[in-house]
């Protein structure tokens, strides 16, 4: 949501980012959705619109920022619910790799 993504990029626009993904020839376009405790909970609506928009495949990484405190670090919790997460991307037919 724009209220999240404002958290991490400040004065940034979730709208335009989309509006300009759509817009871009290539063979292949990957989201890279890095999960923090303030976005943690919108991982499948994440998958939702990659999908709807056209994105090739999303991949869903904990962000790792050292900035002294627990602002950004995602919850523990939200590894147990990835799992879904990635059940839920088989389920749209996309293909899970590990890296």
């Amino acid at each position: 949501s724009q209220k999240t993504y404002e958290v991490y990029r400040r004065g940034g626009s979730l709208s335009k980012v989309l509006e300009n993904a759509k817009r871009l020839l290539r063979p292949f376009l990957v989201w890279q959705f890095l999960v923090f405790k303030h976005n943690q909970h919108e991982m499948l609506d994440a998958i939702r619109l990659a999908k709807s928009i056209g994105f090739d495949a999303i991949n869903i990484a904990p962000a790792r920022v050292h900035m002294g405190a627990d602002l950004f670090t995602p919850l523990k919790a939200s590894w147990r619910f990835l799992r879904t997460v990635c059940l839920s991307l088989v389920a749209l037919g996309a293909t899970i790799q590990e890296t």
